[in-house]
């Protein structure tokens, strides 16, 4: 009985020892997996801290590059505006010395028109009084042995008594060529200021497009073109927009009722362009002619 029982007793305290070592085990590894899940824990806490300074960090940057960025924005927005209001003062500055220049052009061509009037004026005094003169000391007078009426010649041609003929009603295209070659020959004797006038109205019968009455970059190329013809009279400070109207009221009562009622309105006060449309019906330019 005693033996059963000691080996009872045996096996009772053996199978406490295993169980408490079976117990230390398992603390022994619970603590170990605690330990891990701590160690994982506070990696993944110093990693979400890493990554929250990196956060806060690029927000930061964008911020500070975004100011920096509206900055010189700005900057560039300023040196933009400034430079377009000295462009528009530089503009205006231009377009205010044209004026004056063109200004300038204009009272100098009417002082050199007005030069060339009263010299010419002086001219034709002179000469009548030359005339005068002249008829004076002719056979009556004597003059000596009579040589002063023997050098004397006679005017077979008085541009003061020329007149310029009316457009006949049915013109034939021989009968506009000799009326435009009166018209040549009238303006060219009618004084200083209507010098280089045929090599001019030659260049106004070529446009194609409309003549207008100012001095711009037509008139500039109907002077160029009118001294490469021949017009070595012809310069830049001819009248051309005193002649304009002067040049119309001279043509428009001379035409034929059918050409006055049609081109009136299509040219009115602009002799320039009346000559240009005349010519154009009744002898319009060809391109094969060297001369017409």
């Amino acid at each position: 009985m005693a033996m059963a029982g000691d080996e009872q007793a045996i096996s009772v305290g053996a199978a406490r020892g295993i169980i408490l070592q079976v117990v230390n085990d398992a603390m022994t590894e619970f603590n170990q997996h605690r330990d891990a899940i701590a160690s994982h824990r506070d990696a993944i806490v110093g990693m979400h801290t890493e990554v929250m300074t990196l956060r806060d960090g690029f927000a930061q940057s964008v911020a500070d590059q975004r100011a920096e960025t509206e900055t010189k924005f700005n900057e560039v927005k300023k040196y933009l505006q400034e430079k377009e209001a000295e462009h528009d003062v530089l503009n205006q500055s231009v377009i205010d010395t044209k004026d004056a220049m063109d200004k300038w052009a204009i009272a100098f061509r009417l002082e050199i028109t007005g030069a060339f009037e009263n010299h010419k004026n002086v001219i034709n005094e002179t000469r009548d009084q030359i005339q005068e003169m002249a008829t004076r000391s002719g056979p009556e007078g004597g003059g000596g042995a009579g040589g002063a009426a023997r050098g004397h010649e006679r005017r077979i041609f008085d541009d003061r008594e020329y007149k310029v003929k009316d457009l006949p009603e049915k013109c034939s295209p021989a009968q506009f060529k000799k009326w435009v070659h009166e018209v040549e020959i009238f303006l060219e004797t009618a004084g200083e200021s209507w010098k280089g006038i045929k090599a001019l109205l030659g260049q106004c019968r070529k446009q194609e497009q409309e003549i207008p009455l100012n001095t711009g970059p037509v008139f500039d190329l109907m002077i160029r073109d009118g001294r490469a013809a021949g017009g070595n009279n012809l310069t830049g400070l001819f009248p051309f927009e005193k002649k304009g109207p002067d040049l119309y009221q001279l043509l428009m009562p001379r035409l034929n009722v059918e050409l006055a009622g049609e081109l009136r309105q299509d040219a009115a006060d602009n002799g320039w362009e009346l000559w240009r449309k005349l010519n154009l019906q009744l002898d319009p330019p060809r391109e094969d002619a060297g001369f017409h």
